[in-house]
């Protein structure tokens, strides 16, 4: 038996005393005991009934009503349904006055339902009007602090932004994409991110630099603020329009998956200016390549390979420019020149027959590239006639195929390289000559 001792029991025997504290010291070790026995309409019951006591004046309380719904999210969160509701009513309460450590909670719990309702709550984020107020930005960031929600939401954006853009949308730009960058920005940002990031990387790379091709080329509205980025104290916050927005992205990207060395090479040769305009942007994406090359382990850029590959015929011209132009680019290295049962020269060839100039360009700099590794000599010097024909091309694509010419013959063997020159020596004359002019 117990005794009642000044309005509290006290079990004989212990020197133990229950009262309301053991409910609030302990809201969500017994809401997850009694979450699983609720139905699908009692959980939501529950959470929507309790969301009323997050603005409660005593903070013990609005505390335990944000553990009490973390605990249930944590637990059944793939059961709740009105998820809608569930979600402006957070929101709703987020922008009021909460009590930091309330706040935190709450901030907490809708993690642990975005993680459990990914479908259902990341569009309903998106859909808010640009730009973001700081309780959505906040809940975005927190989204990249928990290993689980984080890649489920990015799966779900990566998704988003391979989405090929409909008619439409080319003449007003799509609205969700956007979005999903300025989501990016946000849960990218801090350092718990890394290892979902570097598991989805280089697919989130290729989506994001995808959408940068296709954004680059729309009208947007001079001025157009779409995201607002914190600045440090006493400083103001620093606005970015879709293009800056996505360019920032990428670089989180590469600075999330702790490759900072590709973001000091791309800064070095102005990767960004290339990369913001339609008319330079595969010449971006070949220096950003070429900062991958250096900075990273070949694991990491067989990888990249792989993807690539996917797309090197893809029916989205963005993407296929995308993939072509990283595939000619990584045979800079020699691991991937080097990858068995990969037919490089014989796509290069495709591209360089191809009426279009850029792809002209992109497949003679992968034949360089590949006349840099040992065992290409034999191959290449069978294709010198053909790149011969080339040195009377348009301006940028005789420059990259006497580039070709030339590692053809630096790389060569012997004999090799004195026949190739003597071939190719008339066609060269008239070149130096408009040099020397």
């Amino acid at each position: 038996m117990g005794r009642k001792k000044q309005g509290l029991w006290e079990e004989e025997g212990t020197s133990e005393v229950y009262s309301p504290n053991v409910f609030y010291n302990n809201t969500f070790e017994i809401a997850k005991a009694f979450a699983e026995y609720f139905t699908q309409v009692q959980l939501t019951t529950l959470v929507l009934t309790a969301m009323e006591g997050l603005t409660d004046s005593r903070a013990k309380v609005s505390l335990a009503t944000a553990q009490l719904m973390s605990a249930v999210m944590k637990e059944r969160g793939r059961d709740m349904i009105k998820i809608e509701e569930i979600v402006e009513g957070i929101l709703d309460r987020l922008n009021s006055q909460l009590e930091p450590s309330t706040k935190e909670e709450v901030v907490r719990g809708m993690c642990l339902l975005a993680g459990n309702n990914t479908q259902s709550v990341v569009p309903l984020l998106l859909s808010k009007s640009l730009p973001w107020d700081r309780t959505s930005l906040a809940l975005w960031k927190a989204f990249g602090t928990q290993r689980e929600t984080t890649i489920s939401v990015l799966q779900l954006l990566i998704g988003i932004l391979e989405k090929p853009h409909s008619r439409e949308e080319t003449e007003e730009m799509a609205f969700q994409p956007v979005a999903v960058t300025c989501a990016l920005c946000e849960m990218l940002s801090g350092s718990l991110c890394q290892e979902a990031v570097q598991e989805l990387y280089p697919r989130l790379l290729m989506a994001i630099l995808c959408h940068l091709c296709w954004v680059i080329e729309q009208n947007v509205p001079q001025k157009m603020v779409v995201y607002s980025k914190e600045g440090g104290p006493g400083s103001k916050s620093k606005p970015f329009d879709s293009t800056s927005c996505a360019l920032e992205v990428v670089k989180l990207v590469f600075l999330a998956a702790a490759y900072d060395g590709v973001v000091t090479y791309a800064n070095q040769h102005h990767c960004w200016d290339l990369l913001s305009c339609p008319r330079f942007y595969y010449i971006g994406i070949m220096d950003l390549t070429s900062g991958i090359v250096k900075t990273c382990e070949p694991a990491v850029l067989h990888r990249v390979l792989n993807l690539v590959r996917n797309y090197l015929y893809s029916s989205s011209y963005h993407r296929k420019i995308l993939a072509r132009t990283f595939y000619a680019q990584l045979l800079w290295h020699r691991s991937v020149a080097q990858t068995l049962g990969q037919d490089f020269l014989s796509n290069l060839i495709k591209w360089v027959k191809d009426p279009n100039l850029i792809m002209k360009e992109v497949g003679l700099r992968g034949i360089s590239n590949l006349a840099l590794h040992p065992g290409q000599s034999e191959s290449l010097k069978s294709q010198v006639p053909f790149l011969r024909d080339l040195l009377k091309n348009e301006a940028r694509v005789t420059v990259q195929a006497v580039k070709s010419l030339r590692n053809i013959i630096c790389h060569g063997k012997g004999e090799d390289t004195k026949v190739v020159f003597c071939s190719i020596s008339k066609q060269l004359r008239p070149l130096i000559n408009d040099v020397w002019a």
